[in-house]
């Protein structure tokens, strides 16, 4: 705050003592989500670059140095040495320091979908705020202007629909553009840029051929705001559906009176369940989809914590060599890998005797029979070794076979991907197998057209 004229206060969140420390923490953490730093030092965490110029400058970091502090702060730190070194400072420089543990801090962190936000500390801080902040004159009311975005060949346009409660980004082509908009569905509770930023880079991707997308928070992810009617479990529940509905209203709006759903993981099932209500989606993307089909009542918790790889990959690894050393040093969880199996054979046994006992509308294949005879173009996209594998291999067959055996299908595998397409080489595939998809879909569909003008 030094640099910055005028500051008064200041608010702060788990801070970053000593930059040292927080590098090596970095760098351990890129080591065990990506491998090894790439040659010139730079690292990716969950997709996202740190280059090694930026490390460098981290690592000269030491907030104890500061040589001046506002009059007020805000402190909220576990607590550590670090962390009363720098109060310390700060109470020695004059500044009147409110501090507290941040004890909701380690549930915050965690991963998007099981994230818990820190309501204690965001209470203490608003209080805070409310309290040092000198009064402001009331500015005359009315709407905000829309957040605008120019690329060279894209428009970017924040936007809020249905009533103002769901909130995206519409990315448009800065010259022409297609009769049907792509719409991008969050995976887990990622926001809407997607995980390593993927969504946004295929929206602008899309837009240099054409295209035009909204990318969009379902309720209570994201900024999009809570509905008090939603279940916990927001990415697998039904509720999701009436947002996508949503923003097809949005859209047509917009001129756009059919779209493309694109969704993985969780979004792959929302897109997919809201195909089957929405004769507006004429076209669905899902890559690494977990299950077809959700039981209420099911804890995504744990039902993403016991996710492993599929049975394809474990069938494979035990012939080689290298997997038996691992497990005679303690490098395989045999147990957890040996329940989840188990699960998944109970689980393809029980979906098979369902199958037998139930309506042939309830069936999985028959629900893309019905997309497939309506027109709709489905492509499945799935890593090589994801879990997912095995709940296609479930209800449609070893390799997909009864949903390749309809019109207007394809599967892709992607090789050297993770569940989350987390290196850039697994996200340009995906981008590619996208763009290709859109690019045939309307081919195929001019030459139906074309073919039926000429009978």
């Amino acid at each position: 705050c030094g640099r910055i004229a005028g500051v008064a206060a200041i608010g702060l969140l788990a801070p970053v003592v000593s930059g040292r420390a927080y590098r090596r923490e970095l760098v351990a953490f890129a080591g065990l989500t990506e491998g090894a730093a790439d040659a010139d030092g730079a690292i990716r965490i969950a997709g996202f670059g740190e280059t090694a110029a930026t490390l460098a400058a981290l690592g000269e970091i030491d907030a104890t140095k500061i040589g001046e502090a506002p009059a007020h702060v805000f402190l909220a730190a576990a607590a550590s040495e670090a962390a009363d070194r720098l109060a310390g400072r700060l109470d020695a420089l004059g500044a009147r320091i409110e501090r507290r543990d941040f004890a909701d801090y380690a549930p915050f962190v965690e991963s998007p979908t099981f994230a818990a936000p820190p309501r204690e500390t965001f209470a203490a801080l608003i209080d805070w705020v409310g309290r040092v902040a000198a009064p402001q004159p009331r500015r005359a009311s009315g709407r905000m202007p829309s957040a605008l975005l120019e690329g060279g060949h894209f428009r970017e346009e924040g936007v809020a629909f249905d009533g103002g409660l769901l909130a995206g980004v519409v990315c448009s082509p800065r010259e022409g553009g297609r009769g049907r908009a792509v719409v991008f569905l969050n995976a887990g509770a990622n926001p809407r840029i997607g995980w390593a930023r993927q969504t946004v880079d295929q929206a602008r991707s899309l837009a240099r051929e054409g295209w035009t997308s909204l990318r969009f928070d379902i309720a209570g992810l994201g900024d999009s705001a809570r509905r008090a009617d939603r279940p916990a479990e927001i990415p697998y529940s039904d509720a999701p559906q009436a947002d996508v509905a949503a923003a097809l209203d949005f859209l047509a709006e917009r001129g756009f009176a059919e779209a493309i759903l694109v969704g993985p993981c969780s979004g792959a099932h929302l897109a997919f369940h809201s195909a089957l209500r929405e004769r507006r989606v004429v076209g669905l993307v899902m890559s690494n989809l977990q299950t077809f089909v959700w039981t209420p009542g099911r804890s995504l918790a744990i039902a993403a914590r016991q996710a492993t790889r599929s049975t394809s990959f474990y069938r494979q690894q035990i012939w080689r060599l290298e997997t038996w050393r691992r497990l005679v040093t303690g490098g395989i969880d045999l147990r957890t890998i040996g329940r989840a199996l188990t699960r998944r054979a109970a689980t393809r046994a029980a979906d098979r005797v369902k199958a037998i006992g139930a309506a042939p509308t309830d069936t999985v294949s028959h629900k893309f029979a019905r997309l497939s005879a309506r027109g709709a173009r489905v492509m499945l996209v799935y890593s090589e070794e994801d879990g997912g594998l095995d709940e296609l291999a479930a209800h449609l067959g070893e390799g997909g076979r009864a949903f390749l055996r309809l019109p207007h299908t394809r599967l892709e595998i992607l090789a050297d991907a993770d569940h989350n397409l987390t290196s850039q080489a697994a996200r340009d595939r995906m981008g590619e197998l996208l763009a290709a998809f859109l690019r045939e879909g309307e081919l195929a569909e001019a030459a139906e057209r074309l073919s039926a003008a000429t009978r």
